[in-house]
């Protein structure tokens, strides 16, 4: 069982079918399942034994099942004669590792990304001589980032900021910049938090400066963000 959009579905299909083309005999019923409620519906078939032998499980949910004393999902590295870990990451295979058992193999990684509106940014050139971000390949630094927030807010006005802030995104962005900070996963697979006392301020001390500079938007609308409050009226940039 996964959940996915159509090229998900078909990537899967086709790899059921070549699975069961070099194993005769072997059958694998499909069960491709909308994302909403997906969540609940495997949590509620992991109690009660009717779980699929093979789903996909998102990371974040381990905790829900990983930490108990006899973990409902499987200890994969029971099956080493079975399945071949030299092919696979060692940082990614992490990810499935709670409680020193390794309940999942990752088959993907959701990176974090920033993007902005170029036709926004098309206008703030034009306004200003000013050049376009860096695109693929090409450096900026976190105060080439500032700086060019400064100019974007001073030429746009405060309605206008360089990133979207909804509720993941704030969360997410405060992740990866204390995970810069600390150098490693902020929360160990026990919970436990890796980033020091240091490491939350010099986050939160950056994180006030993108704010300041209008790289984020104002504070108030951070809060409603965060509050899944409504920012209708408000422009955002990505």
């Amino acid at each position: 069982m996964w959940w996915g959009d159509e090229p998900r579905h078909i990537a899967t299909q086709k790899a059921v079918a070549e699975f069961e083309k070099a194993n005769p005999g072997k059958k694998i019923t499909a069960l491709p399942t909308p994302f909403d409620g997906y969540h609940d519906k495997i949590i509620i078939q992991l109690s009660s034994g009717t779980a699929p032998d093979l789903f996909c499980f998102s990371a974040e949910w381990l905790a829900d099942v990983g930490f108990a004393r006899n973990p409902v999902l499987k200890n994969l590295k029971e099956l080493s004669d079975y399945i071949d870990f030299s092919s696979l990451n060692s940082t990614l295979v992490a990810g499935g590792v709670i409680n020193d058992k390794l309940l999942g193999i990752p088959t993907g990684i959701s990176g974090w990304a920033m993007s902005y509106n170029l036709n926004v940014h098309n206008e703030f050139a034009r306004k200003t001589g000013h050049a376009l971000p860096p695109g693929p390949g090409e450096t900026w630094t976190v105060e080439d980032l500032i700086g060019y927030g400064r100019a974007f807010k001073a030429a746009m006005g405060s309605d206008y900021a360089l990133f979207n802030t909804a509720r993941t995104d704030l969360s997410q962005f405060i992740v990866c910049m204390l995970s810069e900070y600390a150098g490693k996963f902020y929360i160990s697979d026990r919970a436990e938090l890796m980033a020091s006392e240091q490491n939350i301020a010099d986050t939160l001390k950056l994180f006030a400066r993108f704010t300041e500079a209008g790289v984020l938007p104002a504070g108030n609308l951070q809060v409603e963000s965060l509050g899944e409050a409504s920012t209708v009226g408000t422009i955002y940039v990505a």
